[in-house]
């Protein structure tokens, strides 16, 4: 016999990984809400909640980690997992998937958006420093003028 032997799961397996399925749709609904937040506290400049918020995310991502190592034996066998479902299961698992999935593109999305527009808030304070040094320059050599304070142009070496 060539190929590998299949991998049956029980059906306390099977309900294990629907558990962790509903649970990881929960876990990126909530950082969905907490992606379009971010979104929001971003167009704002709330530098302090947008701090804060990253933190709970954090939490929200630790804890999808942590079901991502216990879905893992799935994953590794997910052929022989999908191919053992019944046609009930199979519609449960599949949408909790194809859920997960959309969840993430959405958050992945916000996400790059909210990154490009933190960058052009970056390069707007940039600029906007740059022109206040640029005045402050200008203004110091106006108010040396006004003053009569020269730059001295010629120096007395006799001494």
């Amino acid at each position: 016999m060539t190929g590998q032997s299949k991998v049956k799961f029980s059906e306390v397996q099977v309900a294990e990984l629907k558990k962790l399925l509903a649970q990881q749709v929960i876990y990126y609904r909530e950082l969905e809400g907490y992606s379009k937040d971010q979104g929001d506290m971003v167009a704002r400049g709330d530098t302090e909640s947008l701090i804060s918020l990253l933190g709970s995310r954090q939490k929200v991502l630790d804890r999808l980690g942590a079901i991502a190592d216990q879905m893992a034996v799935y994953r590794a066998s997910w052929q022989d997992l999908w191919d053992g479902l019944g046609e009930n299961d199979r519609k449960l698992v599949g949408g909790l998937v194809d859920a997960s999935e959309d969840l993430l593109k959405g958050i992945i999305e916000r996400d790059e958006l909210d990154k490009a527009n933190l960058s052009a808030a970056k390069d707007a304070i940039e600029n906007q420093v740059q022109k206040t040094q640029n005045r402050g320059a200008a203004m110091n050599a106006y108010q040396n003028q006004a003053r009569g304070v020269m730059d001295p142009r010629f120096t007395d070496r006799k001494g």
